[in-house]
């Protein structure tokens, strides 16, 4: 939400929710103006995300895409939001997934990464968990990728507020490195 409020993400360019689930995120940016594109691996949740936003017609698609297996609908995305679908991929899978994204977004393509973490007992801001999963992240992204900023978060709505709901995590502003960076 900081990042639409503030402007960082443009809604001159389509927008790319990655594992969209049940859309909550592309019905979200769609209400902000944005064209806004979920895919997600489970046919269901596609189906589901379909049935619950076909109020908004022209505004936004849903499609069951594996980003490990192939590139999403090529509309050059200048948005990108990964609110739990990177920490779910084996790093063996990295490299495809980063690749097709790649292949369908601006050169100057704004991201947003929530990666699950702080569970089990760590506290939110844990320096250990920082460092291992800033590592991943960059070795996944630091290529393609520059972090713009990061910090602790929640990845549910209550913000952490709700017992039972907590769901802390880190989230990272990307932009995609030009060409000549990369």
């Amino acid at each position: 939400m900081d990042a639409v409020a503030e402007g960082w993400l443009s809604r001159t360019a389509p927008a790319l929710d990655i594992g969209c689930g049940q859309g909550e995120i592309v019905g979200w940016l769609a209400a902000q103006g944005f064209f806004a594109v979920g895919v997600d691996i489970a046919e269901a949740a596609v189906l589901r995300a379909r049935a619950m936003y076909s109020s908004i017609p022209g505004k936004i698609e849903f499609h069951a895409v594996d980003l490990c297996e192939q590139s999403p609908p090529d509309y050059r995305y200048g948005t990108l939001i990964d609110r739990g679908c990177f920490h779910q991929i084996p790093s063996s899978d990295w490299p495809a997934f980063v690749r097709n994204i790649l292949r369908v977004s601006t050169s100057d393509a704004r991201m947003i990464l929530l990666v699950k973490a702080f569970r089990g007992g760590q506290p939110v801001g844990d320096p250990s968990e920082l460092r291992r999963v800033n590592d991943q992240v960059n070795q996944c992204f630091s290529e393609s990728f520059e972090i713009i900023r990061s910090a602790p978060t929640f990845l549910d709505p209550f913000e952490g507020r709700k017992r039972g709901n907590e769901m802390p995590g880190m989230v990272y502003w990307l932009v995609r490195k030009s060409a000549s960076r990369q």
